[in-house]
């Protein structure tokens, strides 16, 4: 009875956790995702679960933490103070940590609904609730805080009494132009103020600019103050107070114009929020300088502090690098991610907040999340493979002159960067070693060499046939070269001097036809290789007999690998199946699904042929290298191969710009994300929820 009661219990057990992950891919939250997909794991660590916490935090792959706080209405970075300052109008003003978002300190006398800071948090300027100020009041309108949050020492002075600021209130980048626009009580005309901080006692101009009174926007000079309202932009000569223009969207030749204008560190460009779009706008020329679609409303624009990076925060969290000399690209598309944004630590880092008090940390780098991101590598894109150990990277550029990089897997530092000296056309191939030593590179020439991989050096060259051109290449573990052709050749080459070792083999003769090579795939421990000849589907070529025998398992293949022990093959289809061949028996362990579709021709066992990995389409998916049980996916953003890191910890994409992904194999540390990323566990209502007869446990 006890055993059947224990059995009973697991078996609850395991479909309350597999309930939870159900409940995690459903859920509309990602912080309730992320916890559900965490309390699944915790109740029991099963493939399942593991899938389903990891589809969780695939959900916001580039958040790094989440803070609940009160319903925020602003946000700022100080990065000489290392505070994040955040304006919640209903409590207080709030210093928090950049790290952590954890609160430092408030002040309840200066909260509002706006706080601005210069690009290097030096200068700090807040506006603050009406019902705060008055006569017999410590404070104005707006207030000038030092980096550490104290009230400076000089305040704007001149400021229009009986008047209040909203959130229509800027700061240059290089904190010395302040601009505000002052509310009537009495319901007058707003005026729009600008003061020099350098001389702060009086302001420079006050200014009727009627409908286009929003986010006054003062140029890096102080001579202009771009603002909006109404569908328009206004440009104004401080100095007169008059329009030099007044655009609309059609003007720039975008949609109606919306209520938020950033200037660049620069001075040399505004971004201006506009229907579903944001415009760049040449303040020299006033001419349009690009048009960045958004999928809504884009919300609050914000500059990075040297001015190379801008967000938007509206429906969705949109980050592009906008390099002055190249047209923008887009980083990072979050949806439902705040309304506001602001950029931290050079642009790293990048922080929203939501109304309904949620503050987010967001990785613009991708080197802080349990996905990272090496620096360095190519700008000619290529084809890249991953050593067998995992420590380092072969790529391959398809430029007219292709150049061989060895690249460090973790860092991204360049070993070896060797011209080839072959011609590229459409065959470009790139090939280790089982033991790491060697490398070996086909570009389509009717030639193909060999490298050493510790020193670059270029160990023999091979002339093909005439009218014989080589279109893959792969090593085999007794020392062998192997060279596809595009006649439907194979060269088998000793793999140091590249010296004949038999008679080139007619595999396309041998199968009935004529076609390329276009896969070679050495099956580990024989003589075997698994080739695609176009037009004639996969074949297993006995390298030593010479025969070929059809691969013959009732699906097309597109992608396979075979395990270490050479027992199991790992097959994809183009239809985005995978599955899990046992060679020996000549049946399916897992038979091709496309539950989780993964159509890509890069597929990788780890050393000891305990899991496999597939990329495809931007993602990294794993999968039970026994069973065929899908273990999780992540999306890497980048296409190009699989391959497993040191002592398989990681799982790696090596993407064809030479630069690596690394996803980390912790499976504590994806929970530590999730709970980090969460920012709350969940609640004991949560909980009955979706287990009312289970007794809450403590998740995060």
């Amino acid at each position: 009875a006890t055993s059947a009661s224990r059995r009973a219990e697991a078996s609850a057990t395991s479909a309350d956790a597999r309930l939870l992950g159900a409940e995690a891919l459903r859920a509309g939250d990602v912080d309730t995702a992320l916890l559900l997909g965490v309390a699944g794991w915790q109740l029991e660590a099963s493939s399942d679960t593991r899938a389903n916490l990891l589809a969780a935090l695939d959900r916001a792959p580039a958040l790094l933490r989440t803070e609940r706080v009160a319903r925020t209405t602003s946000l700022a970075v100080s990065e000489a103070g290392g505070r994040l300052v955040t304006q919640a109008p209903e409590r207080a003003l709030e210093l928090r940590s950049l790290d952590t978002l954890a609160l430092v300190s408030e002040r309840p006398e200066l909260r509002g609904p706006a706080v601005v800071a210069s690009a290097d948090g030096v200068v700090v300027a807040v506006s603050v609730m009406s019902e705060l100020l008055g006569p017999g009041r410590p404070h104005g309108a707006v207030v000038l805080l030092d980096a550490d949050g104290s009230v400076a020492a000089a305040q704007p002075g001149g400021m229009p009494e009986r008047r209040y600021v909203q959130q229509d209130l800027t700061l240059t980048p290089d904190g010395r132009w302040l601009a505000a626009t002052f509310l009537d009580r009495a319901g007058g005309a707003p005026l729009v103020g600008l003061w020099d901080l350098d001389r702060p006692a009086t302001p420079v101009a006050l200014l009727d600019l009627g409908p286009q009174s929003g986010d006054p926007t003062p140029s890096a000079d102080g001579t202009t103050l771009y603002s909006v309202g109404e569908g328009r932009l206004r440009v104004t000569d401080v100095g007169t107070g008059r329009a030099r223009r007044v655009l609309t969207g059609a003007d720039l030749g975008a949609g109606e114009l919306g209520g938020s204008v950033a200037l660049s560190a620069d001075g040399a460009q505004i971004a201006v929020a506009a229907d579903r779009q944001v415009v760049l706008v040449a303040t020299a020329t006033n001419a349009r300088l690009a048009v960045l679609p958004t999928p809504g409303d884009p919300g609050g624009v914000s500059f990075s502090g040297s001015g190379s990076r801008l967000a938007s925060a509206g429906e969705a969290l949109l980050v592009w690098d906008v390099p002055s000399d190249a047209p923008p690209t887009e980083l990072l598309d979050q949806p439902d991610a705040g309304s506001w944004v602001v950029f931290g630590e050079g642009g790293r880092t990048a922080y929203t907040a939501q109304f309904d008090g949620l503050l987010h940390a967001w990785d613009l780098t991708g080197t802080q999340g349990i996905l990272r991101r090496s620096v360095g590598g190519s700008d000619d894109p290529g084809l890249a493979r991953v050593s067998p150990d995992g420590r380092r990277v072969l790529h391959v550029s398809t430029a007219p002159d292709p150049v061989l990089t060895i690249v460090d897997s973790a860092s991204g530092a360049v070993q070896h960067e060797v011209a080839v000296g072959q011609d590229a056309t459409n065959y470009v191939d790139g090939a280790w070693s089982p033991d790491g030593r060697l490398v070996s590179v086909t570009t389509g020439d009717d030639a193909v060499g060999v490298w050493d991989s510790a020193t670059g050096d270029r160990l023999a060259t091979r002339d093909l046939p005439v009218d014989e051109i080589a279109s893959y290449g792969a090593f085999t573990a007794d020392g062998r070269l192997l060279v596809g052709t595009t006649t439907g050749r194979m060269h088998v080459l000793d793999a140091r001097t590249l010296e004949p070792e038999r008679e080139a083999l007619d595999v396309a003769a041998l199968v009935g036809g004529e076609g390329a090579l276009s896969s070679l795939i050495p099956r580990p421990r024989s003589d075997q290789v698994l080739t695609a000849v176009d037009g004639r589907g996969t074949w297993l070529v006995d390298v030593d007999r010479g025969t070929a025998d059809r691969l013959d398992i009732g699906h097309e293949v597109f992608g396979a690998a075979y395990s270490p022990d050479g027992s199991r093959l790992a097959v994809t289809t183009r239809e985005g199946e995978v599955g899990l061949y046992a060679v020996d028996t000549g049946r399916w362990i897992a038979a091709p699904t496309a539950r989780h579709p993964f159509a890509g021709w890069s597929a990788s066992f780890n050393g000891d042929g305990t899991e496999v990995a597939v990329a495809a389409s931007g993602r990294l998916g794993r999968w039970d290298g026994r069973t065929g049980a899908f273990l999780g996916a992540v999306t890497v953003g980048d296409d190009g191969v699989a391959g497993y890191g040191p002592g398989a910890s990681s799982l790696l994409l090596a993407g064809g710009s030479g630069r690596t992904s690394t996803w980390a194999l912790d499976e504590q540390g994806w929970v530590a994300a999730a709970c980090r990323m969460a920012g709350r566990s969940l609640t004991a209502g949560e909980w009955r929820t979706y287990l009312p007869d289970r007794e809450p446990q403590e998740v995060c």
